[in-house]
């Protein structure tokens, strides 16, 4: 799991610029943002923020990002990757699931925390066996 400011990979499907949509997959580096300083800032959306989420960022949740750097609309779905220098190997750490903007100042994207869902995940890959 991340580490507060570790660095992390967002590999979201690929991007349109412009008008133009790119054949190569995307990725970039983005530090995960305390879920604190996350809840602090997307409260200040207030209406918006409260009706769609009235417990606010929770640890269900992870975010990362900082301003020009992001996940955006059409990446939902889309891995957050952590690489882990001990193993060298990638983690699934997130889901992309939404933000403000993409990439706007002090708006971290928010991601579903995927080591809050590992049981079921592995509930759903190997199903225990009912005799």
């Amino acid at each position: 799991m991340p580490q507060l400011n570790a660095a992390t990979f967002a590999s979201p499907f690929p991007h349109r610029t412009g008008k133009r949509t790119s054949n190569v997959l995307q990725e970039v580096s983005v530090p995960v943002v305390s879920l604190a300083d996350c809840d602090a800032t997307y409260a200040t959306l207030a209406g918006q923020s409260a009706r769609r989420f009235p417990e606010g960022i929770t640890d269900l949740m992870l975010c990362a990002g900082v301003e020009g750097k992001d996940s955006c609309q059409g990446d939902s779905g889309g891995p957050l990757l952590y690489d882990n220098p001990v193993t060298r190997r990638f983690t699934v750490a997130g889901v992309v699931s939404f933000g403000f903007g993409c990439g706007a100042a002090k708006f971290p994207g928010v991601y579903t925390r995927v080591a809050r869902f590992r049981d079921w995940i592995d509930d759903v890959i190997n199903p225990p066996v009912l005799l």
